[in-house]
């Protein structure tokens, strides 16, 4: 059974992820306004959580300067949504489990495998495209360019992780396929 797989960069994991910090932020400044009553030690609890996002943040960035890889932030808030389990807004807990799946999702490796019967597609849920739905597909320049019958053409950028695929022998794969 031949399989290839693909990578596509997520060219937009870095706003994703300042999106997901910026959001950390602002429920930890909720939590702090919203639990006036608190003890004091509630307080510095949340003072330490602010001051540990701002050193995570900082750390990630210089990770990424260097990697060009993120920390997810899934769990943090996953976390902060515990943290509204002690005020009366539970609304607090269910959003920030939903930007939790939703952060989950969109920073997933987006990966296209190419297999004997079908084609994956990195949809939610992925998408198998079976061959006979499929009038092109070709991999030139590291952009592969699947062609559908329908007249839909996706065509993306690919990264190479560990192995890189044999130009040739990939398109006289799929050639085969094809007929």
């Amino acid at each position: 059974m031949i399989n290839y797989q693909f990578i596509i960069p997520n060219k937009k994991l870095v706003t994703y992820q300042v999106f997901s910090y910026s959001i950390i932020l602002l429920n930890i400044a909720g939590l702090y306004l919203l639990s006036p009553g608190q003890e004091s030690w509630g307080q510095g609890i949340y003072l330490l959580l602010l001051i540990l996002s701002v050193f995570r943040a900082v750390l990630d960035y210089k990770a990424y300067k260097k990697r060009k890889s993120l920390m997810s932030n899934a769990l943090l808030l996953v976390v902060i949504a515990l943290f509204w389990s002690r005020t009366e807004y539970n609304a607090g807990i269910w959003l920030n489990l939903l930007l939790a799946g939703l952060y989950f999702v969109s920073t997933r490796k987006l990966k296209i495998e190419v297999a004997d019967e079908w084609v994956s597609y990195p949809t939610l849920p992925a998408r198998n495209i079976p061959w006979t739905d499929i009038s092109n597909l070709i991999l030139k320049d590291d952009i592969l360019t699947i062609d559908l019958k329908n007249n839909k053409i996706y065509q993306h950028q690919i990264e190479y992780s560990d192995n890189t695929v044999n130009e040739p022998e990939f398109n006289d794969f799929c050639r085969t396929k094809l007929v």
